[in-house]
């Protein structure tokens, strides 16, 4: 039995479902019994509680062999940091409640730096967590900015005929494909071979804002989409304008701060060699039209 937690989400569903395919048990945790009807549907469990709560996880995690898990990030929160270390205390406390041995949990590239990548910062606080259950064997899955990020720019798109965001458009950062993370996940869930506290690592791309936009243009049909690099509280209105918090909304433009300053990388791969298979501009294809054109 796997417990897959946040099980509706881009990359525990697909998780969910390629163990499924697999013919693994799976557990699937959320907060909406509706969310995981399809799963419940393909023979899983389903589960559904707070993740904030010990007593609840700690449920979710009895008798699994392991477990995927991930702090989703609170977009309404006005302290992110102090949101992370209650939903990791909540893990620890459950982990230690239910005899769990087995985890991959998500995290980021940059979540070796205790400081200076701001909502990254408080996964390193997470993992840090974790050196209070030595006697569990952890993988802490890192990767790239996800590709379905951009994905809340079709509304400034289809209205405003821009790609804005708080980073320089000529520098490249790293991506990742939710299908790639979660490729990698079962991986590991389905050999359970990791031992002590290890760290994989995943990128699925390296790209500009310059060429994020190019490439959407291209996809959608538009002859003209500038990259805009926000100044100033341009960049906090626009988050907040989507339903944010000012508090996210500044840690996020911190964040792609910490992007251009080379702070979020990874520290094993090759820089210039994706091991994830697929590319943003399948990515745009695939996902990003179709949501585009369904964008009010």
């Amino acid at each position: 039995m796997i417990t897959i937690l946040g099980a509706s989400g881009n990359t525990g569903s697909k998780i969910a479902n390629m163990l499924l395919d697999k013919n693994v048990s799976v557990r699937a945790v959320g907060r909406n019994a509706s969310n995981l009807a399809s799963l419940v549907e393909r023979g899983a469990e389903a589960l559904i509680g707070n993740q904030h709560d010990p007593k609840f996880l700690a449920s979710a995690f009895m008798g699994s062999d392991a477990a995927y898990a991930l702090i989703p990030t609170p977009r309404e929160s006005e302290n992110i940091l102090a949101s992370f270390q209650a939903a990791g205390e909540a893990l620890i406390t459950a982990i230690k409640m239910s005899g769990l041995k087995k985890l991959v949990f998500l995290s980021s590239f940059g979540a070796e730096r205790p400081f200076g990548n701001n909502n990254i910062s408080a996964l390193h606080a997470v993992e840090k967590l974790f050196s209070r259950i030595a006697n569990v064997h952890v993988v802490f899955l890192r990767t790239g900015y996800f590709y379905e990020n951009t994905l809340h720019s079709t509304h400034q798109i289809k209205h405003d005929r821009i790609y804005g965001t708080a980073s320089d458009p000529q520098v490249p950062f790293f991506m990742a494909s939710s299908h790639d993370v979660a490729n990698k996940a079962v991986e590991l869930l389905s050999s359970l071979q990791f031992r002590g506290h290890t760290i994989a690592e995943v990128f699925s791309d390296r790209l500009s804002h310059q060429e994020i936009t190019d490439t959407i243009r291209k996809n959608i049909g538009l002859s003209k989409l500038p990259s805009i690099q926000f100044q100033g509280t341009d960049g906090i209105t626009s988050l907040t304008n989507t339903g944010t918090s000012a508090h996210y909304a500044t840690m996020f433009l911190d964040f792609s701060i910490a992007h251009c300053k080379g702070f979020v990388r990874p520290i094993a791969l090759d820089p210039l060699i994706p091991n994830g298979e697929t590319r943003f501009d399948a990515f745009v294809k695939d996902t990003y039209v179709p949501a585009y054109l369904a964008t009010p």
